[in-house]
């Protein structure tokens, strides 16, 4: 079962009581008991949670990936159209394309998907090239729903999200950077 504390901004706790602004002691995440989700959704265990400044996220050992907290420049996964979720979401874009997520990460305002595969999917702000692209070159900074990300030219193996970059491991044991470069 998933617990959290803390602050409550946003809703990224996922708690039922919405009207807190924080929790001093661990509150289950009942959206997420193990067995079915409140929607009738069969889901299963959680494999992993990422707390990031303004959300969370869990990724389940089915695949699937569940957001919830605001969704500032789309890095919730959900659409242009959603504000924020107090409640965890599963991402359907990623459910839909049958893609079986196994590594999460997420931090400022963008999050990274890693799918059991080697292919990487990118959601959230892109101001700074953290999503794996040229955003003058494309036209576009945001991502409002993940998309894959194909510009690393070989497999991942594993992701994390920083405060305006991104890094991944590759399969040839290579890390590769992308995004602001201010203190590295």
């Amino acid at each position: 079962m998933l617990y959290t504390f803390g602050s409550n901004q946003g809703g990224k706790l996922g708690i039922k009581d919405v009207s807190l602004t924080s929790a001093k002691a661990p509150t289950l995440v009942e959206d997420l008991v193990f067995g079915f989700d409140m929607s009738g959704n069969q889901i299963n265990r959680i494999q992993e949670v990422c707390c990031a400044n303004s959300f969370t996220m869990a990724a389940t050992q089915d695949g699937g990936v569940y957001t919830w907290g605001t969704n500032l420049y789309g890095a919730l996964g959900l659409g242009k159209e959603t504000t924020a979720v107090q409640k965890p979401t599963l991402i359907q874009s990623l459910a839909q394309q049958q893609v079986h997520i196994v590594k999460i990460s997420g931090k400022f305002q963008h999050s990274i998907y890693l799918d059991s595969n080697g292919n990487v999917f990118m959601s959230g702000k892109g101001d700074k090239g953290q999503l794996g692209f040229d955003p003058q070159k494309y036209q576009c900074s945001n991502l409002y729903a993940p998309t894959h990300i194909d510009s690393f030219g070989e497999q991942i193996m594993d992701v994390q999200a920083g405060k305006d970059f991104s890094l991944v491991l590759t399969s040839t044991e290579e890390v590769l950077a992308c995004g602001l470069n201010h203190q590295g």
